[in-house]
């Protein structure tokens, strides 16, 4: 009922595709894994579900979406209630109000007197109401998030002890733990006895561990650090204790914290994910820039110093303050400079203003000053910025194309059992039917939704051969049960081999039957011919006798 269609488990699903596609072993794995994520959190949630805090699974993202909007409208109130914040700006805006000497709008005066109490009034109101809000959002999110959070990271603690108890035991172990497996389809219609036999439960299903049931090390400790070291549960921590402030302070702006909802939207995630993913490589572009203006420092001090404004580069550490500050904006270190002079002439040009004697002379010219501010503007503000931004069109390609490239896997082979569209469509029921109806992926999490929770004895003895592959009392859960390149509706090769061969055996054993009726037929003939020599014999003997007589 819940997998039906307008149940709760009527959903797209789309983490089961989170996987790589080059490798079809890792694939499956990664597959395999992203199920039993959904299955524990559905199983958590479902139970929510007959509870009485079925709001918190139902309604969550109703929650996030209402925290983001109360806060979206305090945001917009304040700025167009024209509010001011508490302490000197509200002060000053009193002030210049009840001044004579400022030049105010018409209408200044009464919406000061008329509008901006009713702004500061029913913006700190909403306040109280955005925090009761994100206690329903904190709490939602404590008693259905946290938990999943917290069981996937212990049980990654125990498979990481696993691996290493593993290691520790047999260092030429794999940290794979599928062995050699057997293929076995869960599409399978026939009941194998002998196999059901192998795998049947115990009689007394009281004392039997669930495989399901893997054994944790629970602490405090363990525990804290999950959830310290989760982003998810940070964000909403940080989300609760914004609005919080912003009750207790009774300051309105802190709760423009609920806008960075926004980064979670798909259309947000996509950026921040361009930026997050070459996000070494721009803070390299940008050290390399850093570097760039820190040389060019350098070089203005040694040849130009008379050309700084005064008190902007009198030691190193103000002059470096100045150049950060200044020079990375659109005029460069121009803005650095005093106002340059331009010759009426080439030989003014050349040796600019310096007294004939100096050391000076090139560096002072107007021909020398042009020649390191431009081309400081065109390495550090043309060049190296256009890195910058090349980066991150970069990455937006590359999210594209990894996009486009898992889309067209979708479209192109069975996402389970990795058989081409055009094989199937040959040779089969065709591709769109064999994903929804044959391996459709949301089938294989809904029967493992139903092993988690199903009794020993309402299982077949192949039911309980994959519950006992996927939830492996010792070792990691194995996919060695998935289809590989096969399928009900379609005879494969080596199926077609196997009747071969059985043709071929019977066409030697019809040959060899063959052979030993033509020796046989020999056997009689040799006979035949030995019998008619004798009768030739005793023919000829009678005649002599006749004739002696």
């Amino acid at each position: 009922e819940n997998c039906a269609p307008g149940g709760p488990l009527d959903k797209t699903f789309e983490e089961l595709y989170e996987t790589e596609r080059g490798d079809p072993d890792k694939k499956n794995q990664q597959f395999l894994e992203n199920m039993l994520r959904l299955v524990s959190r559905e199983q958590l949630h479902s139970s929510i579900r007959n509870s009485s805090f079925a709001f918190t699974v139902n309604r969550w993202g109703s929650i996030k979406f209402a925290s983001f909007l109360f806060a979206a409208l305090i945001q917009i109130i304040l700025v167009l209630g024209s509010y001011t914040p508490h302490g000197t700006y509200e002060e000053d805006y009193r002030s210049r109000i009840n001044s004579e000497t400022d030049i105010l709008g018409k209408h200044e005066k009464q919406f000061y007197d008329h509008v901006h109490p009713y702004t500061q009034h029913i913006a700190r109101s909403m306040v109280y109401v955005q925090l009761i809000v994100c206690l329903i959002r904190f709490f939602s999110f404590t008693w259905a998030e946290l938990p999943i959070l917290i069981s996937e990271g212990l049980e990654s603690d125990e498979d990481e002890e696993e691996r290493l108890e593993i290691t520790e035991d047999d260092p030429d172990e794999g940290d794979d733990g599928q062995g050699d497996g057997v293929f076995l389809f869960v599409e399978d219609q026939h009941d194998s006895s002998d196999h059901a036999n192998h795998h049947s439960a115990p009689e007394n299903d009281a004392v039997e561990q669930d495989p399901g049931q893997r054994p944790s090390r629970f602490s405090m400790l363990a525990v804290m650090r999950i959830v310290v070291t989760s982003f998810p549960a940070v964000y909403e921590i940080m989300f609760a204790i914004f609005m919080l402030l912003g009750a207790v302070f009774d300051e309105p702006l802190l709760t423009c914290y609920a806008l960075f909802e926004i980064c979670f939207w798909k259309g947000s995630k996509t950026v921040i994910d361009a930026i997050y993913f070459n996000m070494s490589k721009m803070v390299q572009t940008v050290l390399l820039g850093i570097l760039v203006l820190y040389i060019w420092m350098i070089i203005g001090i040694f040849t130009v110093p008379s050309l700084h404004d005064q008190g902007l580069c009198t030691n190193m550490f103000q002059c470096f303050l100045a150049y950060m500050f200044k020079a990375m904006r659109d005029n460069g270190v121009n803005e650095l400079l005093v106002e340059p002079v331009f010759p009426m002439n080439v030989w003014d040009a050349l040796i600019g203003n310096s007294q004939e004697g100096e050391t000076t002379i090139v560096w002072n010219s107007i021909l020398w000053r042009m020649t390191w501010d431009i081309v400081y503007q065109f390495l550090f503000l043309y060049i190296l910025l256009a890195i910058i931004t090349g980066i991150i069109i970069d990455a937006f390609g590359g999210l594209r194309d990894e996009k486009d490239s898992m889309e067209a896997d979708l479209k192109s082979s069975c996402f389970v059992c990795n058989l081409g569209n055009f094989h199937v469509d040959q040779h089969g029921i065709g591709f769109d039917k064999h994903v929804k109806l044959e391996h459709n992926p949301r089938w294989y999490l809904f029967f493992l939704m139903y092993l988690r929770n199903a009794k020993t004895a309402e299982l077949s003895g192949q039911m309980q051969y994959i519950k006992e592959q996927v939830w492996p009392l010792k070792g990691n859960p194995s996919y060695k049960w998935f289809p590989r390149e096969q399928t009900f509706s379609i005879h494969t090769d080596k199926e077609d081999d196997q009747a071969v061969d059985q043709v071929h055996q019977r066409i030697a054993s019809v040959e060899a039957k063959i052979d030993g009726v033509e020796v046989k037929i020999d056997g009689v003939l040799t006979a035949m011919a030995k019998m008619n020599q004798n009768i030739a014999s005793l023919s000829a003997s009678v005649s002599f006798l006749s004739s002696t007589r």
